[in-house]
């Protein structure tokens, strides 16, 4: 075995050495080639740029990690960087084809293999010690190329950022949950300190009418439910006041939340044929949160920085149900009239989006002092080897033997956590 691997290499080098050009020029491709070879699988090849912007400070911290699922995440990068300078981080990761597709031809093909996740920490300092820029954000990466590239321009995504943080932070619209997060640490090590919290989040939306029952459902086996909700994270100076437990907490965006349990909400349904039944959904989160201080500055200051990501659904419940006397109207790409029962899921026609689908949750994060953030749920649905969308399940209790209701997702986006009923009469 080693022979073989020895002599694989030895091709692959004499292959590469034919020209400069070529090495210069395949010197990515060859270290994927060589892990492959090495470990005897599949790797993939991450190339994070981060462009710092030329801003007015002494010196920038950038840190990297690498998220693990059902775990704390891997800090796989840490240094100094000076504003205006762009960053390089390479990660090579083991990958398994996740969805398969058909090529023109009509064979099978890999869509993407194992999506990642990343968090990207920028924090910059004056000569003070005091921060001029603090830039924390979560990455989803599907890999849809054994060699992909990441782009982070700092700037660009902040100036994005501010207007969604400063939207969700002066609305209460669409919020349809309140709850508390309180931050037990477990693992304090100094510099780096691990903890958790658990709480209740609003994740979806469901219908019933005069003859239907209806429950939302989420799976552990053979595949997981997976929703993706939102992320938390703040960094700062020891010269920053209330430095690091007053600092806000900043969205960073979509993390990848799957189902430990395979659990259904109650059934709801109207007594009243003249009711309509709105049922919200939350979901039983832990998330995990880590602390870390960095203190090789040249300035001789520490950097400072926090996240919170949700990890994992432990449940979901139905805690109270909106009872309107108005049913909605039917529109043209509704499904029916219908009988009978059925099960709905989600369309997995994307996993890259990045917008929000108007569910949230008012959230206060308690450590050493409660501070409120919005939990916005991502239309983001996976389906693949590994992971599911969410169900609903509608049971036709009317016992008429004809069809007579419709169906249909609000807005006519199956990437929308919410499915509306209504009679044809």
């Amino acid at each position: 075995m080693a022979f073989k691997i020895l002599a694989s290499i030895l091709m692959l080098v004499c292959i590469l050495s034919t020209t400069a050009l070529g090495i210069v020029a395949s010197f990515d491709e060859t270290r994927i080639v060589l892990h492959s070879i090495l470990e005897g699988k599949t790797v993939a090849l991450i190339k994070i740029f981060i462009k710092i912007p030329p801003i007015k400070a002494g010196e920038c911290m950038v840190a990297v990690h690498k998220l693990i699922p059902g775990t704390y995440s891997k800090r796989i990068f840490v240094d100094l960087a000076k504003p205006g300078q762009t960053v390089l981080v390479r990660y090579i990761t083991p990958v398994v084809p996740e969805s398969y597709g058909i090529d023109e031809e009509g064979n099978p093909v890999v869509k993407y293999w194992t999506p990642q996740q990343f968090f990207v920490i920028v924090h910059c300092i004056d000569s003070d010690g005091k921060t001029v820029l603090n830039f924390v954000k979560s990455y989803y990466v599907p890999i849809k190329k054994l060699i992909t590239t990441l782009v982070v321009d700092v700037d660009k995504e902040m100036k994005s950022f501010s207007k969604r943080i400063t939207r969700s932070a002066t609305s209460d619209e669409d919020t349809y949950w309140w709850d508390d997060c309180v931050i037990q640490i477990t693992n304090d090590r100094g510099d780096d300190k691990y903890g958790y919290c658990v709480t209740w989040v609003a994740v979806a939306k469901i219908h019933a009418i005069y003859g239907l029952k209806t429950r939302f459902e989420i799976r552990c086996y053979p595949r997981s439910t997976a929703i993706f909700l939102e992320s938390f994270g703040r960094a700062c100076s020891e010269f920053n006041p209330g430095c690091p437990y007053d600092v806000p907490w900043n969205p960073m965006g979509k993390v990848l939340t799957s189902s430990t349990v395979s659990q259904n909400t109650s059934f709801i349904s109207p007594p009243n044929p003249q009711w309509h039944y709105i049922g919200v959904v939350i979901a039983n989160v832990e998330y995990l949160y880590e602390y870390h201080r960095w203190c090789r500055s040249r300035l001789g200051y520490c950097h400072y920085y926090e996240l919170l990501y949700p990890s994992k659904i432990k449940g979901v419940k139905i805690p109270y149900i909106i009872i309107e006397w108005n049913h909605p109207p039917i529109p043209p790409y509704a499904t029916g009239p219908i009988r009978g029962n059925i099960l709905i899921t989600f369309s997995d026609r994307s996993i890259d989006e990045g917008r929000t689908i108007g569910i949230k949750t008012k959230l206060g994060i308690e450590l050493f002092r409660s501070l409120d953030v919005y939990v916005d749920v991502y239309a983001t649905i996976r389906v693949d080897q590994s992971y599911i969308g969410p169900l609903v399940r509608i049971v036709d209790i009317s016992g008429k033997d004809y069809d007579w209701y419709y169906w249909w997702h609000k807005d006519n986006d199956p990437l929308n956590y919410e499915v509306i009923v209504a009679s044809s009469q």
